[in-house]
């Protein structure tokens, strides 16, 4: 059995996970998401992951794919706008085919040990079974920017598909897997595996617990139950 999350670029609707002393990152980060798309050069900007949110300014970090199919992370050391933005330079229709699973990675080394940090992005086009950490990483690009400069410590739950209370940034397409670390390549603060989503879950708008048993919030909103805008689908 395999399953999925189907966001329609809908607003409000998003998955979360609380912010949680075991999900608080400082320093370097490393994100990864499973994923496949209708379009691989999407209307607008849209949000895989995020630490973001506007109110109270805890607008920590993003990662999203822009308009151009370019991966692209963006960092605020303050909560506050403007902040620090990295774009690949490389879209992923170099690698990915439209609607067939694909898999990127972000990674923000905050002090490289030449007083930089560096930013750079990885895809991969393993099986949906693969765990994260046993995938074969490509670099598709990366970026070196001067100064030790790391995100705020925000208190804002981590989201993917949407920014705020998904009101910006909606992806559109399916979300497989999410995982991220406060460590480069290290043990994952969150990994949300939706294929392992239970009948139950389906039935009831899902909620999952992930390894650190915080729970996984699946928001739905002016979505149907059948066809296709079933939110949780497994075949």
């Amino acid at each position: 059995m395999a399953g999925w999350v189907v966001f329609n670029g809908i607003e409000h609707n998003f998955i979360s996970i609380p912010r949680t002393a075991n999900v608080s990152f400082q320093g370097d980060l490393d994100v990864i998401s499973l994923i496949a798309m209708p379009t691989l050069t999407p209307v607008v900007r849209v949000n895989l992951q995020n630490q973001h949110r506007a109110r109270d300014n805890q607008r920590s970090w993003r990662f999203s794919i822009e308009p151009s199919g370019e991966p692209s992370f963006w960092w605020s050391t303050t909560g506050r706008v403007p902040g620090i933005e990295v774009v690949a330079g490389a879209a992923i229709d170099s690698f990915a085919i439209a609607a067939e699973p694909f898999w990127l990675r972000t990674t923000h080394d905050v002090d490289n040990g030449a007083d930089g940090n560096l930013v750079s992005f990885y895809w991969s086009l393993d099986p949906l079974v693969t765990a994260p950490l046993d995938v074969e990483w490509t670099l598709l690009a990366s970026q070196l920017l001067s100064g030790v400069v790391s995100h705020v410590d925000s208190q804002a739950r981590i989201q993917l598909g949407a920014l705020n209370a998904g009101n910006r940034d909606l992806f559109t397409g399916r979300y497989f897997k999410a995982w991220g670390s406060g460590i480069i390549g290290g043990t994952p603060e969150y990994n949300i595996n939706l294929r392992n989503l239970t009948q139950r879950d389906q039935e009831s708008a899902g909620l999952n617990e992930t390894r650190r048993e915080a729970r996984v919030s699946i928001h739905l909103t002016d979505l149907g139950v059948s066809g296709t805008d079933k939110r949780i689908v497994r075949n």
